[in-house]
C-alpha cells in the first residue's frame, strides 16, 4: 500500500511540474490572458509577443533579439513620414485640363444601340477628375436615365412618369436617393442582410434634389413623376450630394418631362483661408464653411449650408465662387 501511495505521489509531482511548465509557456506566448501590462510593440494581430528577455527562459527559449524602439520614437517617425507625404503631394500638383466639355457617341449600347457621353472638365485644381454623363446604356425603359461618374464614384439616376395626368393642383414629384452597402464593397450586418430604410442623410439629400428641380418643371405638369438615384460605386473621397442633384436633373432633361433648363450643383468649402470647390471629406471636416449651391446658368436656385462664425458676405462669396470660380 505504501509503495502504491509513493508512486501516486511521484506521478502527482510530475503532473504539477508539467502543468507549471505549460502554464509558463502559454503565458509567455500569449495564449493565457494573465499579463495585464502589454507594450504596443509586443502585440501582433492581437496575440502578445513577449520581449527577448521573457522569451530567453523556458523550455522553448529563443535567442535574444534587439529590443523594440520606444513608443515616442515610433510616433515621431510616423509624424515625419506623414509630413513628408503631404509635402510631396503639394509639390506634385496634378496637371488639370482646362475647363471645357466634349460630347461623343458610340454604338456600344444594348443590341448595338447608341450611347451618348458628355465629359465635363471643371478646370479646378481641387477637382481634377472630370464629370462623365452617359445615357443610352442602362435603364433604357425609363423616360430618362443617366449615369454620372467622378473618379471611382458612379451614380445612376432615372426619371419615370405616368401616362395619364392626375386632377391635382400641384406637381406630383417624388424623389428617392439611396446609398447601397454594395457601392462601398460592404454587406449589411443586420439579420436580413438587406439595405434597410433610408438613413437621415439620405432623406436630406432627397430634399436637396427636390428643391432646385421642382420650380423648374413646367407649371401645368400633372403627371406623377418619380426620380430615383442610386450610388452604384463609391470611392469614399467626396460627398455624393451635389452629384445626385446633377444626375437627377440630367435624367429629367433627357426625358420627356418638361424641365425648363438644366440644373447643376456643387459644394464649396473654406480651408486655410481659401475657397475649395467640391472639397474632399477630409477637407470638409476642417472647413469653416459647408455650402451646397444649385442653380442654372443664369441664376441660383438653392443655397444650403452652415458656417463657423461667418459673416453674410462669405456665403455670397461662396455662391460667386460656385458660379464663376473666383
Amino acid at each position: 500500500m505504501r509503495s502504491i501511495n509513493a508512486s501516486r505521489m511521484q506521478l502527482l509531482n510530475v503532473a504539477v511540474v508539467a502543468i507549471v511548465c505549460i502554464t509558463e509557456q502559454t503565458q509567455t506566448w500569449g495564449f493565457a490572458p494573465v499579463i495585464q501590462q502589454l507594450a504596443k510593440t509586443d502585440t501582433l494581430f492581437g496575440v502578445y509577443r513577449p520581449s527577448s528577455a521573457a522569451r530567453s527562459t523556458g523550455l522553448f527559449s529563443e535567442s535574444p533579439s534587439t529590443p523594440p524602439p520606444a513608443e515616442a520614437e515610433v510616433e515621431a517617425e510616423v509624424e515625419a513620414e506623414a509630413e513628408a507625404k503631404v509635402e510631396a503631394e503639394v509639390e506634385a500638383e496634378v496637371e488639370v485640363p482646362p475647363a471645357g466639355y466634349s460630347i461623343t457617341t458610340s454604338p456600344d449600347g444594348p443590341a448595338g444601340s447608341t450611347t451618348t457621353t458628355l465629359t465635363i472638365h471643371l478646370g479646378h485644381q481641387n477637382h481634377p477628375s472630370p464629370l462623365v454623363f452617359q445615357t443610352g446604356k442602362i435603364a433604357r425603359q425609363a423616360s430618362g436615365s443617366v449615369t454620372l461618374t467622378r473618379g471611382n464614384t458612379v451614380l445612376l439616376s432615372t426619371a419615370a412618369r405616368e401616362s395619364t395626368p392626375k386632377p391635382l393642383d400641384f406637381l406630383p414629384l417624388s424623389v428617392e436617393y439611396q446609398e447601397r452597402f454594395s457601392s462601398a464593397g460592404l454587406t449589411s450586418g443586420s439579420f436580413n442582410r438587406r439595405d434597410g430604410r433610408p438613413a437621415e442623410h439620405e432623406i436630406l439629400t432627397c430634399r436637396l434634389i427636390d428643391r432646385p428641380i421642382r420650380p423648374m418643371v413646367d407649371g401645368g405638369w400633372r403627371y406623377e413623376t418619380q426620380l430615383l438615384s442610386w450610388v452604384l460605386s463609391y470611392d469614399g473621397e467626396r460627398s455624393c450630394k451635389a452629384l445626385a442633384i446633377c444626375a437627377s436633373a440630367a435624367a429629367l432633361w433627357v426625358s420627356d418631362v418638361p424641365l425648363k433648363k438644366p440644373i447643376a450643383a456643387a459644394e464649396v468649402g473654406y480651408v486655410d483661408g481659401k475657397l475649395l470647390l467640391n472639397p474632399t471629406n477630409e477637407e470638409m471636416e476642417r472647413s469653416r464653411l459647408q455650402l451646397t449651391v444649385a442653380g442654372t446658368k443664369e441664376a441660383v436656385l438653392m443655397i444650403e449650408g452652415e458656417g463657423d462664425f461667418f459673416v453674410g458676405g462669405a456665403y455670397g462669396g461662396g455662391c460667386r465662387f460656385w458660379a464663376w470660380g473666383y
